[in-house]
Formats: structure tokens, sequence, C-alpha cells
């Protein structure tokens, strides 16, 4: 089986993505205080099986290197099951603001609280955000903004650093298991 054989089709990826997003959408209407990030891997196996990993990130989730760091292992047990990721989704809340140079989102004075999922093709060749804003009532408990959300930006430039990551973690412990020192 050659790589053009395994990679999904447009119409897949985004059927993917819309599951996780409904599983988003489904998991915000229970009203919750904190959305735990989840990832969503959809795999081939080495039988040529398709399947779908979650993973719970119960850790620290915030900082870059803690992300790093959670999908990195998530990568390498990947490939210790002999399994390819096809595509990956993480779903999480997250702060919307204006940018501003040398500002991240969170430290802004003026940033809406969102939900979202970004998700990324093993190829890289599609790429899809989708978010929600929410609004907390007086118990804290999260709730969707009704008519707000944003779906189907599928822009060319757009990157997902910390997904295109994954990847490259994936490779580098498919290089090293095979004797190749990753450049």
């Amino acid at each position: 089986m050659n790589l053009e054989e395994i990679l999904l089709t447009s119409a897949e990826f985004n059927s993917f993505v819309a599951d996780q997003i409904t599983f988003l959408k489904d998991r915000i209407n229970q009203s919750p205080v904190s959305l735990m990030p989840l990832i969503a891997i959809k795999t081939l196996g080495d039988d040529g099986k398709t399947g779908l990993t979650m993973a719970a990130m119960a850790m620290p989730f915030n900082e870059d290197y803690e992300k790093r760091f959670a999908l990195n292992g998530i990568a390498r047990s990947c490939y210790a099951r002999r399994q390819i990721p096809l595509a990956i989704a993480l779903s999480a809340e997250a702060w919307w603001a204006q940018e501003i140079k040398g500002v991240e989102p969170r430290h802004c004075t003026f940033k809406s609280e969102i939900v979202m999922v970004s998700a990324l093709s093993l190829d890289q060749k599609f790429v899809k955000m989708f978010s929600l804003p929410v609004r907390r009532d007086e118990r804290n408990r999260m709730h969707p903004v009704e008519g707000t959300a944003q779906s189907g930006r599928e822009i060319g430039i757009l990157r997902l650093p910390i997904l295109e990551k994954f990847y490259s973690d994936f490779a580098k412990a498919v290089m090293e298991t095979q004797g190749k020192t990753p450049q």
C-alpha cells in the first residue's frame, strides 16, 4: 500500500471534522464548567482497518511545551500500536482576541472565550478550524452563544503548528525505530 492509497479524501476529512464538531457541541450542551482538551485521531491499522483514537488531556495543557510533550507521547503511542494517524483534531477551550503583536489572546484585555476544533490531515493538505463563542452563567457553566459559530475556515495559509508537530513527532518515531536518524 502506498501513501496515496491511504490519504483521506476531502469528503473523508470533512466527515471526521464534522463528527468532532458534533461531539464538541454535545459536550458544551451539557453546560460544563470546563472542557478538558481532547485529541481525536483517525487511524489506519496495519490490518488495513480505520479506527478512532481519543485521548483526553488530564494533565497541564496550557503552555506550548505542555502541548508538545502531550502530543509527542500520543504520536509515539500511535506508532507503537502500529497505527498511522490519517487525521488529528484538537478540541479545547480557548481565548479569541484581535491580534496584537507579541501578546497572546489569553493576556488581552478584550477577549472572548470560545471552544474550538482544529484539525489537520496526514499530508497537511486539509486544514480546518471551527470555533463557537461561549458565555458563562451565574454558576460559571459554559453555554454556546447562539448564532455565532464560525465553521469551515479552509484557508490555504492557515497553519496549525502544534498539530504539525504531532506529525513530525510521529515521523521521528518511525525513523528512530527504522534505524535512521531524523535530520
